[in-house]
């Protein structure tokens, strides 16, 4: 197997980057039928809904944690069910937010977790044995299994292997071969020459007589013998739709809307995507899943920029327990799982990332080295970026001083969606360092600042800085650091790297902050984020 290199790590930026279209593509029409989708979407091109801040999703949610399951683990050659079951149990809040609490019975990672508190560890905890057939084989057990195929490219059978040990906390049977499935098709994506190879390289890893791969290559063999793309919709319908399986999403009608769309899509990302979303049912699952597939395989090519991949701004939202760490910048969550990548083939990287890969997960420290990458950044009205050769091209609007800067904070307000909770803690803190590598070119001036959210209040360093340690209120609550802009007639500035680290000289003052009601049964005291229950 060949060692891994630059282009292997952007296929996995847009394996990630192809699974955030689709959560938030698939995302307004979740369990629609697909007469209402094609109703009222019919000819839209781009995202239905401007989401602006796209919140938190489960979808996104599992791969981003139960990854740390695997990164977290000291020695990966006992890497197990007990690093999954402690890695639920660190990350996920109890009963608010990451995923659909429905109920023990219901829900199956609902379920699932009251298991593990009640110490049944997996694989027992996700079994038919513990919650019956119908519970255990929910979509769940494939809609989180991404991760498993970036962190194991081309390795397909070690991406299956990681999926089963996780769907297995809380699935069984054909769910967790969709884990196997959906995971060895990623990991099958980076090295595939067609379709046909993706598919046969999740077919491989799960029983002949599963039923999960006898629907697959009743699909794939509908499609061979020239079944149009409508009738091939009805096959599915007749044979395979929800109303044949129990529970409420029942794994097997979804998969099969995937395999369609692979079929039907003919290794083209946006028509895979588009087929999938018209076909109903559990939309941002699908969609997300097949995103990421996708994204490996075509490295995004021919999707339209400003469309599609601007409006995610390289950020996921995430609503686990840690707030800090669910700001997540795309970037950084790349340059960790394909650190991960090296340590799973105990191997050396040298390459064009190789400063890119000692910027931490949850570190407040961002690059641009990836194609086209923002890495979290905006600009306000009288600024204006673009990303070129490996940094962020900054200019302002004639006369004016123009902000750049990233958001180290959200409020409830900032989000269009809340249903899955999400809560923060700020990345940045007063007592800290803002550093800034730029060059500021023909006259460019610039500032670095900071903004207070408490006060309404900016800050800005003397100009020149590039760094600056922030010396305010140690009450602050930081909601954006940048550069303050202002470019003359063909000046600009370029940005290789912004961060703020340091010790933090920092108290929070409750008499200043009020709570935020994200549900009716959740509330949290900005700035906090709380473990146990309702409060």
């Amino acid at each position: 197997m060949k060692k891994l290199n630059d282009n292997d790590l952007e296929k996995i930026y847009y394996g990630w980057l192809g699974k955030v279209i689709g959560i938030r593509y698939g995302a307004p029409v979740e369990m629609w039928d697909y007469t209402q989708i094609r109703e009222k979407y019919a000819g839209k091109d781009g995202y239905f809904v401007d989401y602006n801040d796209f919140a938190a999703d489960d979808d996104s949610n599992g791969p981003i944690f139960f990854y740390r399951a695997l990164r977290d683990c000291p020695d990966l050659s006992r890497y197990g069910y007990r690093d999954l079951a402690e890695c639920w149990l660190n990350y996920v809040p109890y009963e608010h937010g990451f995923y659909w609490w429905g109920g023990y019975g219901v829900s199956e990672e609902h379920t699932a977790y009251l298991n593990l508190q009640k110490g049944i560890l997996p694989p027992m905890s996700g079994s038919m044995l513990q919650n019956g057939r119908t519970m255990s084989e929910q979509i769940g057990g494939q809609i989180f299994s991404d991760v498993w195929g970036l962190v194991c490219p081309y390795d397909f059978r070690r991406a299956a292997d990681l999926a089963e040990k996780a769907a297995r906390v809380s699935h069984d049977g054909v769910a967790v071969d969709g884990g196997r499935f959906v995971a060895a098709m990623i990991s099958a994506a980076f090295g595939a020459e067609s379709v046909e190879d993706i598919l046969q390289a999740g077919l491989s890893v799960i029983g002949k007589e599963s039923g999960y791969a006898k629907m697959t290559r009743d699909l794939m063999q509908f499609y061979r013998e020239g079944g149009g793309q409508e009738e091939c919709f009805d096959y599915i319908r007749a044979n395979y739709w929800k109303d044949k399986y129990g529970g409420n999403c029942h794994i097997i009608p979804n998969a099969a809307i995937m395999v369609y769309s692979l079929l039907y899509g003919e290794g083209d990302f946006l028509r895979t995507l588009k087929i999938a979303n018209f076909s109903g049912f559990d939309t941002d699952c699908n969609v997300g899943n097949l995103g990421t597939v996708m994204g490996v395989f075509t490295s995004l090519k021919g999707v339209d920029y400003a469309t599609w991949i601007a409006p995610v701004r390289d950020t996921t939202l995430c609503s686990s327990v840690l707030g800090y760490a669910n700001i997540v910048n795309i970037p950084n969550f790349v340059y960790d799982v394909f650190r991960s990548a090296l340590r799973l083939r105990n191997e050396t990287y040298e390459g064009r990332y190789s400063e890119s890969l000692t910027i931490g997960l949850d570190e407040m420290r961002v690059d641009f080295a990836l194609p086209d990458s923002v890495s979290g950044m905006r600009a306000d009205a009288d600024a204006c970026i673009v990303h070129a050769d490996g940094a962020l091209k900054i200019t302002s609007a004639k006369g004016r001083e123009g902000k750049v800067y990233y958001k180290t904070y959200y409020r409830k307000e900032d989000l269009f969606d809340n249903r899955y909770d999400p809560a923060f803690s700020p990345k940045a803190y007063n007592g800290q360092t803002i550093r800034a590598r730029y060059r500021a070119e023909g006259g460019a001036k610039v500032r670095l600042f900071c903004e207070d959210l408490h006060g309404g209040k900016t800050y800005f360093s003397a100009e020149g800085a590039t760094e600056w340690k922030i010396d305010i209120a140690k009450t602050a609550l930081i909601g954006k650091i940048g550069l303050a802009v202002r470019t003359e007639e063909g000046g600009e500035v370029r940005l290789e790297e912004l961060s703020c680290t340091g010790k933090p000289d920092y108290v929070v003052d409750f008499a200043l902050e009020t709570t935020e009601n994200y549900a009716l049964e959740h509330t949290e005291v900005r700035q906090c984020t709380h473990y146990d229950g309702v409060w």
